[in-house]
């Protein structure tokens, strides 16, 4: 006689439903018991009568096995775990972070969760809401192994890409501020590129079909070039202020790696301070570009769009 076993499917818990948090848990909701806390009853609206919803995360960590952190700022995720009140016994054993921290932030997160046996593990997500909502995030992980093993088959539920960096949680924290600099340096040289493309008199869609057909094509002028500033949308989904943080995270970063000067981080650094100065910490980050636009007289969008 032969018998059949079928595993068990964790109930995945998740901590923020922001634009990005939304996009994942509607991609999670049909494949999993899941349940949800924001402090935004606005966020969790759409949710209710899909999804258990939780009051905080202390209640949250009592009815799911692995809890997902999706919050807008390494202090966010800190504050959320450091203040939330832990019941004895939670049945949460591995929390995962989806977002950057600076390592003395991640480091006091692990040791608070330690305390109450819950293994923290880094999952710092590359892309948006959108890339989200299609399943195309691609993630940066590392952690314990095992735990690994547990949280992939969640982890493929809303990325395309996961790249395990290995048993530090330190590596992907790391990984992805450095990832973060490049993206944000390429959109920066790109939207200077871009900028005197247009005001040398070259159409702006030219110009980027030029960029996009030679070496200087990045992910800046594949994707936020083309989709949000030419058509003057300005939504990719992640402010200045959030931005600015990130490259903050990446020069301490160097200065523990010993690199004394960075000076390209900097001058990237002073690009998006400028841009956030200039018009408001909240804007867009592809606004970037507004600021250099105004100093040159000329906006690159399409025809249709500037006119």
């Amino acid at each position: 006689m032969t018998g059949t076993s079928t595993a068990r499917v964790p109930v995945i818990g998740m901590v923020g439903v922001g634009r990005l948090g939304r996009s994942i848990a509607e991609r999670l909701i049909n494949t999993c018991p899941l349940v949800l806390h924001d402090i935004s009853d606005e966020a969790v609206a759409p949710f209710r009568g899909r999804a258990q919803i939780a009051g905080n995360l202390g209640s949250l960590a009592a009815q799911v096995d692995i809890i997902i952190a999706c919050l807008p700022s390494a202090r966010a995720c800190h504050g959320a775990v450091s203040s939330a009140v832990w019941p004895v016994g939670a049945r949460a054993r591995i929390f995962v972070n989806l977002g950057s921290a600076e390592a003395a932030l991640a480091d006091e997160m692990a040791a608070i969760l330690g305390r109450h046996d819950i293994a923290m593990f880094a999952a710092p997500v590359s892309g948006n809401a959108v890339q989200a909502a299609s399943g195309e995030l691609t993630i940066l992980a590392s952690g314990p192994g095992t735990v690994f093993d547990e949280v992939k088959p969640v982890l493929c539920r809303f990325a395309r890409e996961i790249f395990y960096l290995g048993e530090s949680v330190a590596l992907a924290q790391a990984a992805k501020l450095i990832n973060n600099f490049l993206s944000l340096s390429n959109l920066a040289f790109a939207s200077e590129a871009a900028v005197l493309g247009a005001k040398a008199g070259i159409d702006p869609q030219l110009m980027l079909d030029v960029f996009n057909a030679g070496l200087g094509q990045s992910s800046a002028t594949k994707t936020r070039l083309a989709e949000y500033i030419l058509p003057g949308r300005f939504q990719y989904g992640r402010s200045l202020d959030l931005v600015l943080a990130d490259l903050r995270a990446f020069q301490e970063q160097s200065s523990r790696a010993g690199i004394v000067a960075s000076p390209l981080g900097d001058a990237v650094a002073g690009v998006y301070r400028r841009a956030a100065e200039a018009l408001s910490p909240k804007a867009d980050v592809s606004e970037v570009i507004r600021p250099m636009e105004q100093d040159a007289g000329t906006l690159v969008r399409w025809r249709s769009v500037a006119s």
